[in-house]
């Protein structure tokens, strides 16, 4: 957000009417700049509201709900630049909340209220802003005109996505038993309640030294950022602070990719690269595929 501090800024003057450095880009994005900040500011209004009648005091609503939008954007970061497939962050915005204000801040309320966000604002693995980050690259690279027709494909497909995954879900979960299919409804179906149930036992006040680990957190990555900035030759990537707690699960893939694609590098150079892009393609669909064929097969069969 600081390196981009000069754009954000033109987008907002534009948004308000007065001229700026992004008046002859703004054609190129999917919607304008004015509707974007008013979306964002409306969307965040209307959370905020939701948050206080669900129990959040005021003054706490928006410092959740804006810490929550950083951490989305850095699992977007994460994604988009390091080119895995999902990230699990490290830290949630609850638990950021309740560490550093302390759980007499929320009050008994404050902290139910907590317990009902765990399901869009907890362990997301992976979410809608990562791929419409990396759709708008694609569409950046490949169509040059009426890019304004892409939003409302894009909303399609979320609506679609959310009415077919809830369908499946559920369908499944009351055919088969929803402890028989997955984890989730056994171990992360009643944690959050858990953890409101254990806060509610203790009263803690504003925790100092977790903002200082914090702020130690914070100094060490933007020591990083600043090295990969400023000297050609650093090595360390920044995103390797983050993901180095919570992609042990995919340690072992993203190591052949690293090993795979450094080989063709350094041997067959980009031509090589470029060629070979798409096997390793074809092999995503090829995981995929199986599945919605044998899901379009058992819904046929069953219907």
């Amino acid at each position: 957000l600081w390196n981009g501090r000069r754009h954000i800024v033109a987008v907002a003057r534009r948004a308000l009417g007065l001229s700026s450095e992004v008046d002859a880009s703004e054609g190129d994005e999917i919607m304008s700049y004015r509707t974007a900040v008013l979306l964002f500011v409306g969307s965040f209004s209307f959370i905020c509201f939701w948050l206080w009648l669900l129990g959040l005091p005021a003054w706490i609503a928006p410092l959740y709900l804006g810490l929550a939008f950083l951490l989305y954007l850095g699992i977007t970061r994460v994604v988009c630049e390091g080119g895995i497939p999902w990230f699990a962050c490290p830290i949630i915005a609850s638990d950021a909340i309740l560490g550093g204000f302390g759980t007499r801040a929320l009050g008994p309320k404050g902290i139910v209220a907590l317990g009902f966000t765990y399901a869009w604002a907890a362990d997301m693995i992976i979410l809608v802003m990562a791929c419409a980050a990396q759709s708008l690259k694609v569409v950046e690279e490949s169509i040059r005109r009426h890019r304004r027709m892409l939003l409302g494909s894009m909303l399609i497909a979320i609506v679609v996505s959310i009415c077919g995954g809830m369908a499946v879900f559920l369908g499944t979960a009351y055919e088969h038993g929803g402890l028989n299919i997955t984890h989730t409804l056994k171990e992360q179906g009643y944690y959050q309640w858990q953890d409101a149930a254990a806060r509610l036992e203790t009263k803690t006040e504003m925790n100092w030294g977790y903002w200082g680990h914090t702020g130690i957190g914070a100094l060490v990555m933007g020591l990083l950022m600043f090295a990969r900035q400023r000297f050609v030759w650093w090595p360390f990537h920044p995103i390797g602070f983050p993901v180095s707690l919570a992609v042990y699960k995919m340690f072992l893939s993203i190591l052949f990719a690293w090993a795979i694609k450094t080989t063709v590098l350094r041997w067959g150079g980009p031509r090589l690269y470029n060629t070979l892009k798409p096997l390793f393609l074809g092999f995503i669909i090829g995981e995929w595929s199986p599945k919605i064929v044998i899901l379009a097969w058992e819904w046929a069969r069953q219907h």
